[in-house]
């Protein structure tokens, strides 16, 4: 049973083992897929807006190699 409040991005985030591909960069997630990424964020936002309508995606810089990351 799913948790009342946690977006299908939200658990494709938590659950992807690897990130690696987007080491460094920012991210855009929507319906529980990667829709945009770059290393500027405004650039992914631009990018998120003409993929994803109305739909709120979930925005998160990947670490680069070797840092830790905090949930």
């Amino acid at each position: 049973m799913d948790r009342v409040g946690i977006s299908e991005e939200f658990k494709e985030f938590v659950n992807r083992k690897d990130w690696s591909d987007y080491s460094g960069e920012w991210i855009a997630l929507c319906n529980g897929k990667v829709i945009a990424n770059d290393k500027d964020l405004s650039n992914v936002i631009k990018e998120s807006s003409k993929k994803c309508g109305n739909k709120k995606p979930l925005f998160t810089k990947i670490p680069e190699k070797n840092m830790a990351m905090i949930l």
